[in-house]
Order: C-alpha cells, then structure tokens, then sequence
C-alpha cells in the first residue's frame, strides 16, 4: 500500500543534485521522499554535523569568541563542521588547531544534540580534549575566532554572550568525569561491505572507566 506520510519539505530542494530535472515524489523507506523521475537519484534529507571540544587546564576553561555571523561576539568551546571525509573526533582537533593554534588529544565523547529546522537537521557532538603542547601556543586565528580566554566556570557568567550548549556542558559536565570513549580502529566490529568505519564511541567498561576528576581539588 502506498505511503501517505512525506519526508519534511525543503524549499531548497527542487532539482536534482546530479543532473539537474525537476524532483518528482517516490515512496522509499516508508515514506514519500523528494527523487528524481530521470536519474532516479532520492533525496533523503540536509545533514550536517558539528563538533565542540572540552578543554580545562587548571581548573579554567577554554571559550573562544565568535567574529562573524552569525552569532558575531558570542562565546563558546572551540569547534566547527566535520567534513566528509573524517572522523568527529579528528574534526575537533583540526578545529582547535585552527582556531587556537592549540593541539589536543580526544578523550571521550561527554555529548550529543540533535536539531532541526526548515532546511536540515544538525548533530553536535562535544568531546573532552587534553591539551598537548604549551598552553601559551593559545593564538585566535582572527578569521573565524576574535578572542579566546581560559576562564573559571564562575566567570563564565561574567563574559556576556555564551552559547547555550557551551554553558550547559560547563555546568552539567565540566566536574563529571566519564563519557564515551573513542575505540581504535583495531577494537571496533568488521564493517560492511559498503562502508568503512571512521569512528565508534562506547560506554565504557568497568576495565577501562577511571574515576580521574577533570578539576583539580586544589590549586
């Protein structure tokens, strides 16, 4: 029986991607989906995902400033847009490098949201960072990041605009060890034939969960 139920229109999405003909609707999957009547290519959705990063150092924090739109002057944890062909967690460090000309290590994986609007959906995934290198490396790269600072979870408050997820994973996660750890490459299950893994964060087992607090009890 033919679905009724239609995948969520996006006004952007009217031709093919591939060849260019006007998007017909075909049912796939449950759904009646944007697809193309010529090359019979189907549209199934606008994704994108973007990556923050947890670093502390002393008890503070690492926010970086925003210099463009949107969001110009707000602050946040580093981060951006995984591309295509990497990993989450080997996104994150290329950010930072970018952004902070800091190099990190990936810990864990303390986060995930899902969003949505008219156009796409987003997933952001925060990870904890360990800093490697001297923190006096920390440069904003003046494009993307106007300022960046190592502030303590009480001041954070004192910096004006915050992005509301940067501050939940402060207040919520910055004192909480623990999170998703990252499975190397020859720990992870046989992939299928038509993919490759990239990445696969776990909980982790009594073996591998260490009780190491993030925060120093003292300076």
């Amino acid at each position: 029986m033919p679905s009724d139920i239609v995948q969520p229109p996006n006004p952007d999405e009217r031709f093919c991607s591939r060849c260019g003909q006007p998007l017909g609707l075909r049912e796939e999957g449950g759904r009646l989906r944007p697809a193309c009547p010529g090359c019979g290519h189907i549209v199934f959705g606008r994704f994108s995902v973007g990556v923050g990063g947890l670093i502390i150092r002393r008890s503070r924090i690492l926010l970086v400033q925003r210099a463009h739109d949107p969001g110009r002057g707000r602050w946040t944890l580093p981060g951006g847009y995984v591309e295509e062909d990497e990993a989450p967690h080997d996104a994150i460090v290329r950010e930072v490098l970018e952004e902070t000309a800091l190099t990190v290590v990936p810990r864990a994986l303390l986060a995930l949201r899902h969003a949505q609007n008219a156009r796409e959906q987003n997933l952001y995934l925060v990870f904890s960072l360990a800093l490697r290198g001297p923190p006096s490396a920390l440069r904003p790269d003046g494009r993307e990041i106007a300022d960046a600072r190592w502030v303590r979870p009480d001041e954070v408050a004192s910096l004006g605009a915050v992005g509301s997820i940067s501050k939940w994973v402060i207040e919520r996660l910055a004192r909480r060890p623990g999170g998703f750890r990252i499975i190397p490459a020859t720990q992870q299950p046989p992939p299928v034939l038509t993919h490759r893994w990239t990445a696969l964060y776990a909980a982790p087992s009594s073996r591998t969960h260490h009780r190491t607090p993030l925060f120093r009890q003292k300076e």
